[in-house]
């Protein structure tokens, strides 16, 4: 998502997936959307019906690539070799140049250090116009200008054919009366350049004039069924609740003033930062000035960082909801000795997962040798609570609770609501009184109501972000949320209107109930109309204005080039950290100079292009079963669907280890081991890069030690190693070795 926020100002999908329907090309990669998201693939199959080129690129020909018009092969890791390849043929031969000079900072001039913008004294970037030599469409030309479909094809093992046909199928629905759109999922964003894959599929889509307008867009199809709620209210390390920046132990962050001083922009909706933050603190606190009272963040507190502290003994408890980390964490067999390290462990869900098992003998040793003492609380699910799932596509959906829950089993709101009280010593300050049932559970319309806002005076609700006051007189939880919940008998989040969620009277998206992102990019800024009547945005809420679409962003305009980025302002193409390959014939960096690599001593990497290590693997996952199997592999329906781990390799590479299908094999990398069931399948074919070849090998990740159906943790095999911007694992391109077992 950060590379959405760096490239378009907000970090979500810019489009929804009705809308896919009026693409005329749909392009996926990083994900096999039949298989994994089955619901949203039925609109791709609407628009193929339509008419639409559905196009499929992926290391393994899947569902998916069975339903598209065309299926293109990539050696996992190389995604921005094939996108940057893609950015020079636009540039070459499929430019939407009038949409580029309106409504990008295509025009704008670089300066001569090549990672920031050239501003004026009052701050405003330099024009200099898109021919410019020094402008940031030149510099684009010049950076890639290496990515030849040749030069692709050797990093990606793509046969050029096969590339020329998605960049003409990309051109030709490109334009004036026709849209492309680009769905993605995990597959692009877990690598050490996670973000810059998303990043390099924005100036594509940019450049051929393809967001905010219908058909078009980028659709991130997120990895469960909440994650961007989870994201938008602040379960991410680094942020507050609408991506408010955290504070740090900073100079820059010492003081409210300071922060402010730091993180307010000149311009664009980030300029109203100051009321937003007055607003959650009088909400948290009672005061707008509270900042103080915030906890500041004293160095890395990232997903792998935090493991890497508890195996040194600097974390003493962890509180785990919703997450599995002794299977699902990367180098999951080190997260569980660390774990076993802790004083205490409080895990909340529904069954006796991995997590909660990790003190017997089958999370990697005995009772007596695990200094852990571990509690295992039982959680509702979903129909047994009311609240709220914020899907995809920003969609809030409010639902009721429908049963009590068994036993003991309470909500998370239940849980967090008693361990606020019970802090209460600790955290004097904290305004977090709601109204209970019988059963003691808080009522979640009230959450809802804190988090839309309200005036303090009257306690009556806000009806967008443009309602908050930084004196006090407003409190908001969520900014980004203003207006899903204004009044008592308007909770817009349950509102179900007969169009269905595309229609606005569906449920509600942040911001202010928009389907479409950044749709003001939608008209021909010089007649005011839109750039064809085929292609007219019909919606009912606009964004932006007609000169400024991207509003988010300080200059209004959509960032082709985003200073501000660990790992510069243009995506380059570089191999995984664990690659089979030498050599980066792209750039003159073999793997991201900034990658993060946590706990060398528990986490042992290959060299590159190790012999020992010939093979590249990718994880993945199946219809079948969710994450590590918690919510499927405990029902006896699935289980029967998908009962034990396998292992996908080629017909060639099963020639050459000597292995028949349905042998059992041994899949090795440098952090341990796992056995599964070898699939020989055509699914996986060998890539060829120039006169090498390299073969690759994919395990689906859902199985653990518990369950009805068990199997060896995948991720034993990977690696915590992680992108320097959001600190992602890297987790579907890594290197192994297979044998018969």
């Amino acid at each position: 998502m950060p590379g959405l926020g760096a490239s378009l100002g907000r970090g979500g999908a810019t489009t929804y997936m009705q809308d896919l329907v009026n693409a005329d090309a749909i392009l996926i990669m990083g994900s096999n959307m039949a298989e994994a998201h089955p619901v949203a693939f039925r609109f791709v199959m609407m628009a193929r019906e339509r008419g639409a080129e559905v196009i499929h690129v992926d290391p393994r020909f899947t569902r998916t690539s069975a339903c598209a018009s065309f299926y293109a092969p990539i050696r996992p890791g190389t995604d921005i070799a094939f996108l940057g390849g893609l950015i020079r043929y636009v540039l070459e031969r499929g430019l939407f140049r009038e949409y580029v000079e309106a409504y990008t900072n295509a025009g704008f001039m670089v300066r001569q250090d090549g990672q920031q913008l050239e501003r004026g004294p009052d701050g405003r970037p330099v024009r200099v116009g898109v021919d410019h030599p020094e402008s940031v469409l030149s510099v684009l030309r010049r950076h890639y200008a290496g990515y030849t479909p040749e030069r692709v094809s050797e990093v990606c093992g793509t046969p050029v054919a096969d590339f020329l046909r998605v960049a003409e199928a990309l051109v030709r629905a490109s334009g004036r009366e026709r849209t492309a759109c680009i769905c993605y999922a995990v597959g692009w964003t877990q690598h050490t350049y996670g973000v810059q894959n998303i990043r390099a599929a924005a100036i594509l889509q940019l450049l051929l004039g393809n967001v905010g307008r219908p058909g078009g867009g980028i659709l991130a199809l997120r990895g469960h069924a909440n994650i961007q709620g989870a994201t938008d209210l602040a379960s991410l390390y680094h942020v507050l609740p609408g991506y408010l920046p955290a504070p740090r132990e900073a100079p820059e962050h010492a003081t409210q003033a300071a922060y402010l001083a730091r993180e307010t922009k000149r311009a664009g909706l980030w300029s109203g930062l100051p009321r937003y933050l007055a607003s959650l603190l009088t909400a948290w606190y009672g005061r707008p000035d509270a900042y103080d009272l915030l906890p500041k963040s004293d160095r890395d507190r990232s997903f792998q960082a935090i493991l890497e502290a508890m195996d040194a003994g600097e974390v003493k408890g962890c509180l785990v909801i919703g997450q599995n980390p002794a299977a699902g964490a990367p180098n999951a067999a080190f997260a569980r000795g660390a774990l076993r390290k802790l004083e205490w462990l409080v895990i909340r869900d529904y069954y006796e997962l991995e997590t909660a098992a990790v003190w017997k003998e089958e999370g990697g040793g005995t009772p007596e040798e695990c200094a852990t003492e571990v509690f295992l609380m039982p959680a509702a699910m979903a129909a047994e609570k009311a609240g709220s799932l914020t899907n995809t596509m920003r969609l809030v959906q409010w639902h009721e609770k429908a049963v009590e829950p068994p036993g003991d089993a309470r909500s998370e709101l239940w849980f967090v609501h008693q361990l606020a009280r019970r802090l209460r010593d600790v955290v004097p300050h904290l305004r977090w009184e709601y109204p209970e049932d019988a059963r003691g559970e808080p009522d979640a319309r009230a959450v809802l109501r804190e988090i839309n806002g309200f005036r303090v005076a009257d306690g009556s609700g806000l009806e967008a972000p443009a309602d908050l006051a930084g004196d006090g007189s407003t409190a908001c939880g969520s900014w980004i949320h203003a207006g899903i919940f204004p009044a008592p008998d308007r909770l817009r989040a349950a509102a179900r209107s007969a169009g269905g969620p595309e229609d606005a009277g569906w449920a509600w998206s942040w911001p202010m109930n928009r389907r479409m992102l950044y749709n003001r990019a939608s008209v021909d800024p010089e007649s005011g109309q839109p750039w064809s009547e085929r292609k007219a945005w019909r919606g009912e809420v606009p964004d932006g204005s007609a000169e400024h679409p991207f509003v988010m962003l300080e200059d209004g305009v959509a960032q082709l080039f985003a200073p501000g980025l660990a790992d510069g302002p243009l995506p380059r193409h570089y191999e995984p950290v664990e690659s089979p390959v030498r050599d980066n014939v792209l750039e003159a960096t073999r793997e991201n100079p900034r990658y993060r690599r946590f706990a060398p001593h528990g986490n042992p990497l290959a060299e590159p292009a190790d012999p020992r290590w010939p093979f590249v693997l990718t994880t993945y996952r199946l219809t079948e079963h969710h994450l590590t199997g918690v919510m499927t592999r405990w029902l006896p329906w699935l289980a029967e669907l998908m009962p034990e781990l396998f292992c996908e390799i080629s017909p060639e590479l099963a020639e050459e280890r000597g292995i028949r299908n349905g042998d059992r094999v041994v899949v090795a990398t440098p952090r341990g081991e796992v056995r599964a069931k070898a699939l020989v399948t055509l699914r996986l074919r060998p890539f060829r890069l120039g006169a090498r070849t390299v073969h690759a090998v994919g395990l689906p990740w859902h199985f653990g030690y518990k369950g009805l159906v068990r199997g060896d943790v995948v991720n034993d095999l990977s690696a915590m190693v992680a992108d320097p911007n959001v600190s992602i694992q890297e987790t579907k391109a890594f290197v192994c070795d297979v044998r018969k077992a």
